[in-house]
């Protein structure tokens, strides 16, 4: 990953400096139980955003959440924000293929609406990831279609984005100068527009610049000005990349002294606003230091905690730098054995970059062969095309016919080319729709596998103790020779073997459910009654753990469903509320009507559910963190068939909880 391209990735008309603000997440998730469903969907896209540097499987979750609601409350807007949140994140991942599909989905999409900021996302986004392929061209071409459509809007901030991302396609072809002049651009508009965010980054680009072309002082020069202003705005992710680069510049100066002292800060800087990705750059500067001064208990300390950080977030130049440098210290102290474990780490990272940047060299010298080439084609016809009359009289015969001959010949390399284009456009298409292919077959035989392994986990587990009463009550039968007690012993056994059939029979019968959800005959029923019905049901349930069950319901809604499978639905959520809830708790049970949608909220007051419960929540065989309160039993089958239910009747359904604070079940229908 490029710390340069990190630096100057920023959506369209927010310009956020560098990095996400964990505060920032905090005020949102304060947000989220607030407003209107459009603001309720515009907070949780903005949730996922502020998710993209930490962690792009929650930035997925999130957003995912918004596209439901968003396509519930028919918000078209929302969905398209979302999808860009998600191809960020398939982008971040190096996912270029799906990427580049749902970036074109959000073109699509925004250009049927007329959605313009939707429009500049899809553009910003496929000019970033053909960017990261080495597809010059193309990025170039997007980078451009978006600064059109940013100076219509006259959008400065933005503007002064897509010169930063030209830049970059510059910079990643060596041409440097070209690069300057893009950054100057960016840097011009920021500061007609007062932009401080803006300044901070076209001055941290520039000097980032100035670095690369080996000129020291002038990239010192626009580090300080970064440093100034990110000060004054009290950007405190931005202080912490621009710390670590001046410790940089002090270190190839070999001014240990104050390199050490900004590394210190940019590390601090980056602790304190949990920036772990990028805090293995400070790490290993100060490693490089104590390196330096043959200190090697504290470089190791260092370097360790930046190959830790590195190799937890997948950043493999980081992982290269530290596992080289720690091999040259392992190696000065003649521990052989770990310096060869280092050596062998840093060689398996080197390999594989070395790939990638194969194929992206390949890339580009097939890019510079077909620009040669048609430039020569140009060269020659404007070579004819000066040629003047008098220069050709004596010739003009034999000039006639060479002219027809080397235009057949061109029309028939043009031709030639064209079929070739046509050829190779076709044959990666196809390559492209394998590898799709391959990948969904791939995650379906890893899906299949996790069910297997849950339903293996769930056999061992549930049906041990069942089967442990049986063997007991057996011994002591053996033993005994009291009829009653006899009696009292086979009834055991009895009910532990129904449990036992109980158990298996709904596993085996989960794909027989999902098949008769696939065509449901729907029809108008009384809502109101059947939630009614199904509490009065569980009331003697809930009064034998001492939970108080709490309704308020909005009578005679009327929506179109199942009456059986809407039943199973309430009464699978009820049982589970009262399951995980202990003595003297409530469940609220309630009903309304919001705008077109009748919404059902059964929540409790149980022990919540962590992130990685709700990513799972839905699928089958999955146990989840917390316990039921009495040690009821659970196949982990629930829930997986209620979203079956939802989904099959056309409706929605989502949690919100959090740990130690219970967790509200949300089902939504189409009012009758």
């Amino acid at each position: 990953m490029k710390i340069y391209f990190i630096l100057s990735v920023c959506l369209i008309s927010t310009l956020r400096l560098f990095a996400q603000n964990p505060r920032t997440l905090d005020s949102l998730f304060t947000r989220v139980e607030s407003g209107n469903q459009k603001e309720r969907i515009n907070t949780y896209v903005a949730i996922a955003r502020e998710y993209r540097q930490i962690n792009a499987d929650s930035t997925n979750w999130y957003a995912q959440i918004a596209i439901q609601k968003a396509e519930l409350f028919k918000y078209p807007k929302g969905k398209i924000d979302a999808l860009y949140e998600i191809g960020y994140a398939a982008d971040r991942t190096g996912d270029y293929t799906q990427a580049v599909k749902l970036f074109n989905d959000v073109i699509a999409q925004s250009d049927s609406i007329n959605y313009t900021i939707g429009l500049t996302k899809g553009y910003n986004g496929l000019g970033l990831v053909y960017e990261l392929q080495g597809d010059y061209v193309n990025a170039l071409h997007y980078h451009l279609l978006n600064l059109e459509i940013l100076e219509k809007l006259n959008d400065r901030p933005g503007m002064a984005m897509v010169y930063n991302n030209i830049a970059i396609v510059y910079k990643d072809q060596k041409e440097y100068d070209k690069s300057l002049e893009s950054h100057w651009k960016s840097l011009k508009i920021s500061e007609e527009s007062l932009d401080s965010l803006g300044m901070a980054i076209s001055n941290f680009n520039i000097g980032h610049m100035y670095q690369l072309k080996g000129n020291g002082e002038q990239a010192l020069f626009h580090y300080l000005k970064t440093k100034e202003i990110t000060e004054l705005i009290n950007d405190i992710y931005g202080m912490g990349k621009v710390h670590h680069s001046i410790g940089d510049i002090y270190y190839s100066d070999k001014l240990y002294k104050k390199a050490f002292d900004y590394y210190s800060k940019s590390k601090a800087f980056f602790e304190e606003c949990k920036a772990n990705t990028d805090i293995t750059d400070p790490l290993i500067g100060l490693g490089k230091i104590y390196l330096q001064d043959s200190n090697h208990a504290r470089a190791q300390q260092y370097l360790s905690q930046a190959l830790v950080m590195a190799q937890k977030t997948g950043h493999i130049d980081n992982i290269m730098n530290s596992s080289e440098l720690l091999f040259q210290s392992a190696k000065q102290m003649g521990d052989y054995q770990k310096a060869l474990d280092y050596y062998v780490l840093f060689n398996t990272m080197k390999d594989s970059t070395l790939n990638s940047e194969q194929i992206k060299q390949l890339t580009l010298l097939e890019a510079e062969y077909n620009f040669q080439k048609e430039r020569a084609s140009i060269n020659y016809a404007n070579e004819r095309a000066r040629m003047t009359l008098d220069q050709q009289i004596e010739k003009q015969r034999n000039t006639q016919n060479a002219s027809i001959v080397g235009m057949v010949l061109l029309v028939g390399v043009l031709i030639i080319l064209y079929r070739y284009y046509r050829l190779k456009k076709h044959a990666n298409l196809e390559l492209q729709l394998l590898n799709a292919e391959i990948q969904d077959r791939n995650a379906s035989l890893s899906n299949l596998n996790a069910e297997k392994n849950s339903l293996i986990g769930i056999v061992a587990h549930d049906l041990k103790n069942p089967l442990s009463n049986i063997i007991g009550a057996v011994g002591v039968l053996k033993a005994s020779e009291k009829e009653e007690e006899k009696i009292k012993f086979l009834d055991i056994v009895q009910a532990s073997g129904m449990k036992l059939i109980d158990m298996i029979s709904e596993i085996l019968n989960v794909e027989s459910i999902e098949q008769r959800v696939a065509d449901l005959d729907l029809s108008s029923i009384n809502l109101t009654e059947i939630i009614n019905d199904v509490i009065d049901q569980f009331d003697q349930q809930a009064k034998t753990k001492n939970v108080q069950l709490v309704r308020d319901i909005t009578e005679n809604v009327h929506i179109i469903a199942h009456v059986t499978y809407v039943s199973q639905v309430i009464e699978n959520l009820l049982s589970n509320a009262i399951k995980f809830s202990s003595e003297q708790k409530n469940v609220f049970i309630n009903l309304s009507i919001d705008q077109s949608q009748a919404l059902i909220e059964v929540r409790d007051e149980g022990p919540g559910l962590d992130e990685e419960d709700k990513a799972r929540l839905f699928q089958k065989y999955q146990r989840l963190s917390a316990e039921p309160t009495a040690g009821e039993d659970s196949t982990g089958l629930g829930l997986s068939i209620v979203k079956k239910f939802v989904d099959a009747m056309k409706g929605g359904i989502w949690v919100e909880s959090e740990v130690g604070r219970g967790a509200s079940f949300f089902v939504a229908f189409e009012l009758a």
